[in-house]
């Protein structure tokens, strides 16, 4: 499996489609799309889970920056997080 399209990326809202589209970097700069977001009963969830999905990259970067500074509880948690996007581990790992 390979790694996770590198950041930035970025959520654009589509109103012909009603649906947020987070797009990439892609080789020459193209923006391949990486997701699509619908959330019809909750609009401004809808936008809050694009915003997320589209922060994953910067979120994972600072988080394996910081992980020296942690210890304990907040170290396991964020060790935990780190895997959760780990391209080793299954999507459904754990249920989740």
């Amino acid at each position: 499996m390979s790694k996770h399209t590198p950041g930035p990326w970025m959520a654009r809202y589509d109103d012909r489609r009603d649906n947020y589209q987070i797009f990439g970097e892609g080789k020459d700069g193209m923006r391949p799309w990486l997701a699509i977001t619908k959330c019809e009963s909750v609009p401004a969830q809808h936008e809050a889970n694009a915003r997320l999905i589209a922060a994953a990259p910067d979120l994972l970067a600072a988080l394996n920056g910081v992980m020296h500074l942690l210890d304990g509880e907040a170290w396991d948690v964020a060790r935990a997080a780190i895997a959760k996007a780990s391209p080793s581990r299954p999507v459904n790992a754990g249920g989740e």
